[in-house]
């Protein structure tokens, strides 16, 4: 089993209307409910991997019975602690007539003593079932980040745990060691790294900060390329031909689940950057609720070209 842990999931709501009146009733012409980019897509790929997920988070609401049927959907476990509040959602309102978007967050889920209390039983009832775990959070919620610490603190050392957190969460995620960590662009100033330099010059400051902290793996999402990053390698993920790459919408969360499925299965690390740069161009959220097949990935799989950056024999090349 891989424990995958949301600790609050999103969902996204987007309606659509003909020339937005901001002072009057405006009619809506479509309306679409997705989940957002959370540890949700990433169980979502572990059991298209034919891996054995099993999410725990928080939900509470018409939003969180939503998350619950579309893992019920696909036969992925879950045990969800339920609140009275809403789960996590942003609202999206598009006018057709202008293309303008206008988005409304709504984070006013709170979280008290008792609720982590509970979590923390649950999380040690499946704790010792699995030697792989997910951690997904938005640490824009300060109960949230003491919720990570403690989670990290409990897991250190006998886990291998596969984080994907935002904001300065990051940074205290490192320094308890992750066994891997998966990065994009908008995280790099979060840990010290300036978002405007170039892949090169990320990546080497990527490896200075997994050999400072011991973490096995940095996996760094940039745009087109996605870069492995490990002790003693570093390399580039990328297609020969830009006809092959048909999305660039990718989900974070659903890198996370293909790296947590290469881990519990020992690949090496060839291939490992082979799956998630497939899973990476074969997901699209715009086809929700089925955002990628198996099909997809075993067809990019083998486009994929590996560029060999550096190692610890030759340096960089």
């Amino acid at each position: 089993m891989i424990l995958t842990i949301t600790l609050n999931p999103t969902v996204v709501k987007t309606a659509y209307v003909d020339g937005l009146q901001l002072d009057g009733d405006n009619l809506i012409t479509k309306y679409q409910m997705a989940v957002g980019d959370c540890a949700v897509y990433s169980a979502y790929i572990i059991k298209l991997l034919q891996g054995d997920p099993y999410v725990l988070g928080f939900a509470g609401g018409i939003s969180g019975r939503f998350v619950k049927s579309y893992l019920d959907k696909n036969n992925i476990k879950s045990d969800f602690n339920w609140k009275d509040q809403e789960t996590r959602s942003a609202i999206i309102v598009k006018d057709t007539r202008t293309g303008q978007e206008t988005t409304l967050v709504d984070q006013t889920m709170r979280f008290t003593p008792t609720d982590f209390k509970n979590f923390k039983h649950k999380f040690r009832n499946h704790f010792q079932e699995c030697d792989v775990m997910v951690l997904n959070g938005d640490s824009t919620n300060e109960s949230i980040i003491s919720m990570i610490e403690e989670i990290m603190l409990m897991a250190n050392q006998h886990k291998k745990v596969i984080g994907a957190v935002e904001g300065s969460e990051i940074k205290h995620l490192l320094e308890k060691s992750p066994y891997a960590l998966v990065v994009g662009r908008e995280n790099l100033a979060s840990i010290d790294i300036g978002a405007d330099l170039g892949p090169l010059e990320v990546v080497e400051a990527l490896r200075g900060l997994l050999v400072r902290h011991k973490v096995h793996y940095i996996v760094f999402n940039d745009e087109v390329e996605l870069y492995g990053i490990s002790r003693k390698k570093i390399c580039k993920a990328e297609y020969a031909k830009a006809k092959d790459i048909h999305d660039l919408n990718s989900l974070k969360s659903a890198i996370v689940g293909g790296v947590a499925v290469s881990v519990k299965r020992g690949y090496e690390f060839e291939k490992m950057l082979k799956l998630i740069m497939a899973i990476k161009y074969s997901v699209d959220s715009a086809r929700f609720p089925e955002v990628c097949s198996r099909k997809d990935v075993d067809l990019l799989m083998n486009k994929v070209k590996l560029v060999e950056i550096y190692n610890s024999q030759a340096g960089y090349h």
